[in-house]
């Protein structure tokens, strides 16, 4: 009943949106520098003839191209200006419907922006409707580091080493770059973050009410990489290089450049990363009374210190052409490749009442893994008119994962006094190939604009694992955990939107998507339909309230279904689970926009089948950790985000808070488990100027208690700081930066089980001190025209 009420409710609104308004007279046109160059950016405002009064205003796009529109048929003045060029103001007798002023030329200033210092900044932080956009030219933390250190000093953000993504303490999070999918998760998709250099990018949009026409994927939103967008017609060169101490050393170094003459716009980046970590991991086990829960006196001490190395190069290159002025082609190649050599040792002792060291296991641990990954892809859009577009996108994956393990045990029972000794080896592949098309058109409809899609993807996935035991000096095949797995997905969505302004003020955008699934090595086939609508209310001086919906999808990644077993040590393994289902969400935002500089949010979020690690004990005290649907997840409470503002003018602050109550349930051995908590989230950033070229900053942020299933995390605090200076006449940068100043970044947490409490300790990396380089070279002429992103968005589920 109430879903009935919902879509009619939603129906209601697409009709009344598409007959609200009749067709507005519209003037458009194309601005041009002398050379024919298009110029994007450029103010264009239309005012009445008579008395001056202001009708309309629009920004041209990166093609030059404006329409705005005016209210009758009457005389008018057109005005265009753009900073470096004279103001070109045109008079304007409308008799028709729509006009096409065609190409309008402006003219180069007589003082050239050589003569003259402009300075100018972006907003750093900008709200929208289910959208916060965070503008990376300026927190000093980002000079000469990578995007996944970027990622983790983001509002509201938190990254795990093992590739989990959680935004505003909601797991399920979906990462893309220029609206395309990495298809990568886990440690993959950390290797790739890792590998990226921070210059590389210009904004990271962190979305929490995607519209239809993204992808469904991500339960809690998505977090968009907006790659450099190279508006400099020359050349641009930017080089940057990071040397890293801690308790091993890392360096990374690496290259941007573009290329911009006319039509024609070439862009290659490139980085190296090599350096060393280590990961140290205290857990403590100890038995309880299956039935009361009641501790039984018996322990488990676990210590695992792993120590690896790293190797990755990165590389994009990629060509964008304006074929005419209303058609242009990209074609795209991106990949990395790298080399991960770790070692680890683990000591398990068991301690028991009357017996102060029962038993001992130590294994020896060594895992190599080396992943290639390479994509690719060509764009065409076509434009015939202003707000007119036809997008159309085909993309390619290929990732292989060799990899290869070596395991050595001894146990020691020394109740007993026997010894024995185990050695097993492994070798594992994959491979993994996704194709993706899509197509997409959009147009005005009165003041409505209509947006359109279909897409297409095929995934196709093949592992194995081959384990060998060694007995008798010889080794012997283990069957029992050498495996096949092969999968074969695809993907058809469609969908339509439409965006409607009834006023200045009131503006709504409602999309429907639907998404087929069919699966085969695990036979599944679904159809689900995916709602979206956004309701914004603009009020006086920057102030706006708005409410958004939303329904998303998180479907398992593909590691997650395999079903090989990854053996840690014979206490603990590692599986996959074919069996996982997708998880389903419900979101629900209330907003409330105070001067453009603060943003308050109601928040719910419904999960059904939510995919979670669950713990299992099993015989001779090992616990299996696998993926499994748990029942369901309620969350809701309230966000605040800030723009950076400024309390003096040498001190910039933004913050953000997020105070969230959980509440899971899932079934275990037929009897439901329930769990809930509150957990806070809260981050403070400080930007000091001490000069032009003496700049710091000092970076909070504390995340309390949380869960994820059956495990529990404790609070963390992380404290970050750096200093910066210009150099090179602001061409060039160096910084000193600390990162977790005081080694509080534990990852600390608890998991109970019947008739298991397991609690654990871990440190990764520690405190790290970071001196980096940047500089950056350009030869030509001022911003007149920019590459479009056009790419396909896909999942990441690698």
């Amino acid at each position: 009943m109430v879903n009935r009420f919902f879509f009619s409710v939603l129906l209601f609104i697409c009709f009344f949106s598409l007959n609200t308004y009749a067709q507005s007279i519209r003037i458009s046109g194309r601005i041009i520098d002398d050379s024919g160059l298009a110029i994007p950016n450029c103010t264009v405002m239309l005012y009445h003839e008579q008395d001056s009064t202001l009708v309309s205003g629009v920004i041209s796009d990166t093609n030059g191209l404006f329409m705005v529109h005016a209210n009758s048929k009457s005389s008018y003045l057109i005005e265009i200006y753009m900073l470096g060029f004279e103001k070109n103001i045109s008079f304007l007798e409308v008799k028709t419907e729509s006009i096409d002023m065609g190409d309008i030329r402006l003219k180069e200033s007589a003082v050239s922006l050589s003569e003259i210092t402009v300075t100018a900044a972006k907003n750093e932080i900008v709200f929208s409707p289910g959208k916060t956009i965070i503008n990376l030219s300026s927190p000093l933390t980002q000079a000469g580091s990578n995007v996944l250190d970027v990622l983790k000093t983001m509002p509201g953000v938190f990254v795990s080493e093992d590739g989990t993504v959680s935004l505003n303490g909601q797991s399920g999070s979906q990462i893309i770059v220029n609206n395309k999918s990495t298809y990568l998760s886990g440690d993959n998709l950390m290797n790739l973050l890792r590998s990226m250099p921070a210059t590389s990018v210009s904004k990271i949009e962190l979305i929490t009410h995607p519209s239809a026409q993204y992808d469904a994927a991500g339960n809690a939103g998505i977090i968009n990489l907006q790659m450099d967008r190279h508006f400099f017609r020359g050349t641009s060169l930017a080089v940057n290089s990071r040397y890293t101490q801690g308790k091993y050393a890392s360096g990374d170094v690496g290259f941007n450049y573009a290329y911009r003459d006319g039509k024609l716009c070439l862009f290659a980046d490139y980085s190296y990363y090599t350096g060393k970590g280590y990961n140290d991991l205290n857990v403590i086990r100890e038995d309880l009374h299956l039935v009361t829960q009641e501790p039984l006196g018996k322990f488990m001490h676990q210590h695992t210190y792993r120590k690896w190395k790293y190797d990755s190069h990165y590389y994009r290159v990629g060509f964008d052409y304006d074929i005419s002025s209303k058609i242009y082609l990209g074609v795209y190649s991106n990949g990395f490749i790298m080399d991960r050599r770790q070692d680890g040792d683990i000591s398990s002792r068991i301690v028991e009442s009357g017996h102060p060291l029962r038993s001992e296991l130590f294994t020896s641990n060594r895992n190599n893994k080396y992943p290639r990954s390479y994509a690719g892809g060509i764009n065409m859009s076509y434009k015939p008119e202003e707000e007119v577009e036809w997008n159309n996108y085909f993309d390619f994956v290929y990732h292989n994962q060799p990899e290869n393990q070596f395991q050595y045990d001894v146990f020691n029972d020394f109740v007993s006094g026997q010894q024995k000794q185990d050695t097993l080896k492994g070798d594992m592949g994959g491979k993994i190939r996704i194709y993706a098309g899509e197509s997409n058109i959009s147009f005005p409809l009165g003041k409505s604009k209509v947006r359109a899609g279909v897409k297409t993807s095929f995934v196709s996935v093949d592992n194995f694992t081959l384990y060998h035991n060694r007995s008798d000096n010889e080794w012997k095949e283990d069957v029992q955990l050498s495996r096949q797995f092969s999968y074969n997905e695809n993907i058809n969505a469609v969908y339509l939107q439409l965006e409607t302004r009834f006023s200045d003020r009131l503006s709504t955008q409602i999309g429907f998507r639907v998404e087929n699934t069919n699966v085969k090595g695990i036979s599944q086939h679904y159809t689900h339909l995916f709602p979206s609508v956004t309701l914004e209310y603009k009020l006086p001086n920057g102030n706006a309230l708005s409410a958004l919906y939303s329904r998303r999808i998180n479907r398992p990644n593909y590691n997650d279904m395999n079903p090989f077993v990854y053996i840690f040590d014979n206490y603990m393994h590692e599986q996959g689970n074919p069996d996982l289902k997708p998880s389903l969400s419900d979101n629900i935002e209330l907003s409330f926009v105070w001067k453009d500089k603060m943003k308050a949010s109601l928040f719910l979020l419904h999960v059904k089948d939510p995919i979670s690690k669950s713990f299992h004990l099993e015989e001779n005290d090992r616990i299996l950790v696998y993926p499994d649907n748990l029942s369901s997840s309620y969350s809701y409470g309230l966000r605040l985000n800030s723009t950076v503002f400024s309390p003096v003018t040498w001190w910039k602050v933004s913050a953000n808070l997020s105070l969230n109550y959980k509440r899971y349930k899932w079934s275990f051995f037929d009897k439901e488990e329930k769990a809930s908590l509150f957990s806070p989230y809260a981050g403070l950033n400080n930007q000091f100027e001490f000069s032009k070229n003496w700049t710091a900053e000092i970076n909070l942020s504390y995340r309390g208690k949380n869960a994820d299933g059956q495990y529990f995390f404790k609070p963390m605090f992380i404290a970050n700081a750096g200093i910066r200076r210009q150099i090179f006449k602001g061409n060039g940068t160096i910084s000193l930066t600390v990162d977790d100043i005081f080694e509080s970044n534990l990852l600390k947490g608890e998991v109970r089980m019947p008739g298991r409490f397991y609690n654990s300790r871990e440190r990764e990396l520690g405190r790290l001190f970071r001196f980096s380089f940047s500089y950056r070279l350009r030869q030509g002429k001022e911003a007149k025209a920019a590459n479009r992103k056009r790419y396909v968005d896909e999942s990441n589920r690698i």
